[in-house]
């Protein structure tokens, strides 16, 4: 991966905490900082799992279902919440 793997998550590192809003930026940043902590220590390990007990195929077939089943729940969430947003950074 080279200096790629470490740009990435910076930039969006980056991305994160300028979009935060300024009076709950402290407590947004802690949130985020720590679940992606969480994340790249319980990915791997649940994922290694998974493919020793059902096999690789199995292992990438669950990260595809838990990205969609993410990226759905994200959508509603943030559809529904869209004139709130736009009244708290507008």
């Amino acid at each position: 991966h080279g200096a790629l793997g470490y740009v990435c998550p910076a930039k969006y590192a980056a991305c994160c905490h300028a979009l935060t809003h300024p009076s709950h930026n402290a407590r947004y940043i802690a949130i985020n900082e720590t679940v992606v902590g969480a994340v790249s220590i319980a990915g791997p390990l649940l994922g290694g799992l998974v493919a020793n007990l059902a096999g690789l195929a199995a292992s990438y077939a669950t990260a595809v279902m838990l990205t969609l089943v993410t990226a759905i729940w994200l959508y509603r969430k943030h559809r529904s919440h869209q004139e709130v947003i736009s009244k708290n950074f507008v």
